[in-house]
């Protein structure tokens, strides 16, 4: 059985092409992701519609649920997205977490407190993203935006990450947050810690080092992005 050890359940939104690569190269052995897929664009839509394919990924058999979008769960608020990810656990059945709240748990767990922000959205993203950061207990130092839609995030290769995140880094940030599920960022993290000498934490990073936390699996040695390893890369 693939997941012997453990099986995560993923809600994605219709055009992530990035984080399932990036998992399926970080899973530790015995542990296995399997998706299930939104098809709505409007961002409220794609996060009513999860709620009603959620109960689908019971035929999964996960042991946890992560839900893989961003956007989605913070443009309304950190009160909704709390009430939404109780209604998203209820409906599939297992723990569950967003990429949201790992995010926040693993800057918490960092020890970040005035954060950089980074993401691919749009400019009128960007003031509920710093809400929501804010919100969920950290000041916002910077926040920088690439200005793209869904459809153009996913051509981004990890340089563009690398670049924007020490762009939008300044020297009041004790750590830089780049915030969405489908921009890569696999490759630069360790790169970018050991440049900047603070703690760099991705979407997706945080996904996984929060469904480590879920399953009770230990994370090794290091932390992924800290300068003192790297993500732990299969074949690498």
């Amino acid at each position: 059985m693939y997941g012997w050890r453990g099986r995560i359940g993923m809600m994605l939104p219709y055009d992530n092409a990035v984080i399932e690569p990036e998992f399926a190269r970080t899973l530790p052995p015995g542990v296995s992701a399997h998706v299930v897929r939104t098809t709505k664009t409007d961002r409220i839509e794609l996060a009513e519609e999860s709620l009603l394919l959620a109960p689908a990924m019971k035929h999964l058999r996960p042991n946890i649920a992560l839900y893989c979008c961003n956007a989605s769960s913070f443009i309304q608020g950190r009160t909704w997205h709390d009430a939404f990810l109780e209604r998203f656990q209820a409906a599939v059945g297992v723990p569950t977490e967003s990429a949201n709240s790992a995010m926040s748990k693993l800057m918490a767990h960092r020890g970040v407190k005035r954060v950089a922000v980074v993401s691919p959205y749009p400019q009128w993203l960007l003031e509920p993203l710093a809400k929501f950061v804010t919100d969920s207990g950290f000041e916002v130092v910077n926040i920088v935006g690439l200005g793209l839609e869904p459809p153009d995030i996913n051509a981004l290769g990890p340089e563009q990450s690398y670049r924007f995140a020490k762009e939008a880094d300044v020297p009041e940030a004790d750590g830089v947050l780049i915030v969405a599920t489908n921009f890569r960022t696999l490759e630069i993290l360790g790169h970018l810690e050991q440049e900047l000498r603070k703690p760099v934490i991705s979407s997706n990073q945080a996904l996984m080092w929060m469904a480590h936390q879920m399953l009770g699996i230990p994370q090794g040695a290091t932390e992924w992005g800290d300068s003192r390893f790297a993500w732990p890369v299969a074949g690498h």
